[in-house]
């Protein structure tokens, strides 16, 4: 919560920052600001307009990347 408090974002996309940090893993998402606070906290993101999920049975389990999606873009 200290996260969304300081950087005034919401705890849903603090959370999603929080886990990608503590998976040592990547954040795309569509969320510009989300992809700023990231950035400031240490962790690599990406700013990506169409997130898209990849099928769970096809997934490659080398690899995790958190997607968080803000609805349309701008």
């Amino acid at each position: 919560m200290t996260l969304a408090v300081n950087e005034k974002i919401t705890i849903y996309d603090a959370f999603f920052i929080i886990a990608a940090k503590e998976l040592k893993t990547e954040l795309v998402t569509s969320d510009k600001k989300q992809v700023e606070v990231a950035v400031r906290n240490g962790v690599k993101a990406i700013f990506y307009i169409d997130c898209v999920i990849p099928n769970p049975r096809k997934r490659d389990s080398s690899k995790i990347v958190l997607c968080s999606y803000n609805g349309f873009p701008d």
